[in-house]
Formats: structure tokens, sequence, C-alpha cells
């Protein structure tokens, strides 16, 4: 289900962790979101949109927008990759993260430039790279899959054989643009497909409506 313009989503995760995303555009589609780490240890925040290219069995999205991370000392800005789907109709299907990963944290006036997949005899999920203060000297280095580890300074800070499952579910209860109320998910939910699409177009064409308001009341607002 295409979230609707104003459609807000709340949700805790098992270690504390607070979240909150609205989908605050719809053409073109634009999610903002936050998390509040646990007692507020760390903030993730920022928007995604995305444009998508497709070919006769594959597709690329080139994700677009901003993200950054607050933790004590540091604010780090940092980008999307491109997520790359091969063999969408035969073959063995496969998703790939590609291209650059630009990281700055403007605190402390370090930067960490890589392309992730561009390491010859290595697979496309391994990167590696270094990080570099203003004057161009190496900080540390770093290596790793974004399937499997992370190191720095060949020091292992994230093993996925280590990791530990956490699991998000819904707050209750929630702003009602909630999606947790949405008619057309709750009628879908008990399998009632007919009325679910029903409420689904019903949805849809008070979106159209509300844009196609607002585009005609824009210029004349403007104008008063």
């Amino acid at each position: 289900l295409n979230p609707i313009l104003g459609e807000t989503y709340e949700m805790m995760w098992e270690d504390g962790a607070h979240e909150y995303v609205e989908q605050t555009s719809h053409h073109p589609p634009v999610s903002h979101f936050l998390i509040n780490g646990p007692n507020n240890n760390y903030k993730y925040y920022g928007y995604l949109s995305f444009i998508t290219n497709a070919w006769f069995n594959s597709c690329k999205l080139t994700n677009v927008g901003k993200r950054a991370v607050d933790v004590k000392g540091a604010h780090i800005e940092f980008n999307y990759c491109v997520d790359q789907y091969s063999n969408t109709f035969w073959g063995a299907f496969r998703h790939e993260n590609i291209g650059e990963m630009h990281f700055k944290d403007t605190t402390n006036g370090l930067c960490a430039d890589f392309v992730m997949g561009n390491v010859n005899g290595k697979t496309s999920d391994y990167f590696q790279g270094e990080i570099v203060d203003a004057d161009g000297n190496t900080k540390s280095t770093f290596k790793g899959s974004y399937l499997s580890y992370l190191e720095f300074d060949g020091v292992r800070y994230w093993d996925i054989r280590r990791n530990i499952d956490i699991e998000p579910y819904p707050v209750k209860p929630q702003l009602k643009s909630g999606s947790i109320y949405r008619e057309d998910s709750l009628l879908l939910y008990e399998r009632k497909l007919d009325e679910a699409q029903e409420a689904k177009d019903k949805l849809e064409n008070l979106q159209r409506h509300d844009r196609k308001m607002r585009a005609e009341l824009g210029p004349k607002k403007e104008e008063e």
C-alpha cells in the first residue's frame, strides 16, 4: 500500500529506541524519519526519496536524500547508496548495495569516502577506506562487508555472528494519521479484498483531490 501524504508511523524497538516516520511528499514520494536511541544515546534522522531505472531482467533504485547521526561529541552526515536488483524475472535473484558513500563528521573535521564493491578480487558487498582530517592526514583505516563485519585499524567492532536480533513493535495509541489505522490495511488483514480495494481507491482519490486543490489555491494565495 502506497503511503498517503501525511501518513505517519510510530514504533519502539526492543532496546528502547523510539522511531517516528512521516510521508511528507506524494510526488515525488518523500519520507522523513527520526530515531531516538535508548536513553537518547544517539539520534538518527533524515529524509529519503528515490529514482528508479528498470531493464528487461534488472532494475536500479537510486536513493536520494540526506541523513545524519548525532552522538556524544560528533555530528555525522552521510548519503545513501544505490540498490541494484539483478535477475528480477528469471535466474538467481540478487540484491546489492553499490555506489559511492560519503561520511562527514562536521564536529571534528573528519571525512571518509569509498566506493562499495570496487575492490579487485573482492565480492560486491566488500568495502574499504580511510578516515582523514581536514589536512588529508589518515586518522584510521577500515574494511568490511555490509553482510558480515566491520573493522577499524584491525579491530572488529561488528560481526554478524554476534549480532542480536532486535524486534520493533508499533506504539499504541498513535496519531490519527498512523498507518495502523488505515481502513484499507485493516480490511486487507481481514482478507476482505473487495472492501479493501474500495477503501484504497477512496483514500487515493481523496489524495488526488487534495493535490488538485493545493495546485489551484497556491497561485491565488501568493497573489493575495
